[in-house]
């Protein structure tokens, strides 16, 4: 980290129009439920500009009978690359779901078949639930791939360009459904019908237990041996390793030449110290880092915030200013910074008032240094 008084450019965006290949998922940040809405991906673009986001799961049903724009509106100009993960277990709905989505331009559009919430694969019959049955999964997947290819038009070259990738994301297996030869089985099936890539989380889904979600995170072992063989067996297919990640050099590690996978993902990592990959563009892509401070980070969230909370006067302060509560982890002040942003927000002061005040918890040290 240096700590130059030299100002350097913010994140710059990447380009908005085109899609982005899913090979190039060298890193992704994980989609998690109450989390990685529009405001933390805002914050982790001022960190990275490579690194692939991804919303919350949102529901086909949700997208169709909701308020599309809330659940879908995005900084087009900042985000990209920026996958859409969709859950449902209805081929129509999910169809229908696809072609709602697509004036939004995301790069990709995610499948989760991971998720193992009793909410999600108990009563809603999907997420991690739809790695039992294969033939439903490949018919899902068929109906979003469909619904994409319905965008076309005769411009084919410009619009294939413009299309979105279907891409999934599952578990290793579930429950007593956790052979090699099952994942391998419902790999297969669903790249019969066009899908390439696939985001798998080392670990089985235990549903029958009735395990927390953290607990699902944590007491199936991880077996990345078992994504591994995947990608060597399977070449034609894309992998990306989820599960387990917490470092630069558990990522390197997991990137090795041998391993055959094209990329991690990683989750709750970057919710407990964003700040410490900030120096993943340099380190994962081998280009420059946003190279900016958390002076700097903090000035642009809080103009981002007022404009926001004056755009939609019922979004909360918890909500816009949760993405920044974890920003100074490990640094002196930082328990006082987080007591001031929460107490001020408990009062429902302005926004800015509240960030200004926690920064001036924080050394200047800490404020300006910055990844180069």
């Amino acid at each position: 980290v240096s700590h130059s008084s030299h100002l350097s450019q913010a994140a710059r965006p990447l380009p908005g129009a085109a899609r982005c290949d899913p090979r190039t998922e060298v890193f992704s940040v994980a989609p998690m439920m109450d989390y990685t809405d529009r405001h933390f991906r805002y914050l982790l673009r001022m960190l990275t500009r490579r690194a692939w986001l991804y919303t919350e799961m949102v529901t086909s049903e949700a997208i169709i009978h909701g308020d599309v724009d809330r659940h879908l509106k995005y900084n087009q100009e900042l985000e990209h690359p920026v996958a859409l993960q969709l859950g449902g277990s209805s081929p129509e709905s999910l169809a229908k779901a696809v072609k709602m989505a697509l004036p939004y331009n995301y790069d990709v559009i995610n499948l989760n078949c991971g998720c193992p919430s009793d909410k999600v694969s108990g009563k809603g019959c999907f997420g991690a639930a739809l790695m039992r049955d294969p033939a439903l999964t490949k018919e899902l997947v068929s109906s979003m791939i469909a619904a994409t290819n319905a965008s076309i038009d005769a411009s084919i070259g410009e619009a294939d360009a413009r299309r979105p990738a279907v891409t999934v994301k599952c578990r290793i297996g579930v429950d007593d459904n956790d052979s090699y030869e099952e994942l391998r089985v419902f790999i297969e099936t669903l790249a019969s019908v066009g899908v390439t890539h696939f985001i798998i989380h080392a670990r089985k889904a235990i549903l029958n237990m009735k395990l927390t979600p953290k607990q699902n995170r944590e007491i199936p072992p991880l077996k990345y041996d078992v994504v591994h063989r995947l990608a060597r067996e399977l070449p034609h297919l894309t992998f990306v390793l989820n599960g387990g990640v917490k470092s630069f050099e558990d990522t390197e590690r997991c990137l090795e030449e041998n391993s055959g996978i094209v990329g991690v993902m990683v989750g709750r990592e970057i919710l407990n110290r964003p700040w410490y990959w900030g120096d993943l563009d340099r380190r994962l892509y081998g280009v420059p880092n946003p190279g900016i401070s958390r002076r700097e980070i903090l000035g642009n969230y809080s103009r981002y915030a007022v404009q926001e909370m004056k755009d939609n006067p019922k979004l909360g302060h918890g909500t816009i200013l949760k993405p920044v509560m974890n920003l100074f982890v490990g640094a002196r002040g930082a328990r006082m910074y987080r007591r001031v942003i929460s107490e001020m927000s408990a009062k429902k002061a302005p926004v800015d008032e509240i960030l200004a005040k926690a920064t001036d918890c924080m050394l200047d040290e800490d404020l300006d240094a910055r990844w180069i």
